[in-house]
């Protein structure tokens, strides 16, 4: 699930059956004016939250079982003018059991549409 800070949602075409670019209300910016003043424009925040939970196990298989919390917090800078092509797919995860116990990490990704 997601929600955005600053009001834009995300579109579907429901031609192709996938979701469409949000588009920003304000593209980002940071100038100053003719007296010196800072002006600046927000661009598009988004926060987001997703749980997966895997069970690998099966027959005699021990694949082991995986859940996951993700958090994330989305900026985009401004408006996309062109045609949008496919959203771009997430790394695949590999999980392979060793040992029982939790893992704790911080991640960080960067996408640049053109």
């Amino acid at each position: 699930m997601s929600y955005f800070l600053t009001g834009e949602h995300w579109g579907y075409d429901r031609r192709q059956g996938r979701l469409r670019r949000p588009k920003v209300n304000e593209n980002a910016f940071l100038v100053r004016d003719e007296d010196g003043k800072l002006c600046h424009g927000l661009g598009a925040w988004e926060v987001a939250y997703r749980y997966s939970w895997v069970d690998l196990n099966d027959n005699g298989i021990d694949g082991g079982q995986t859940s996951q919390h993700t958090f994330g917090l989305n900026w985009y800078l401004q408006r996309q003018h062109a045609h949008p092509g496919e959203l771009p797919e997430h790394p695949a995860q590999r999980h392979r059991p060793v040992v029982s116990g939790t893992v704790h990490a911080f991640g960080m990704q960067a996408q640049w549409y053109f």
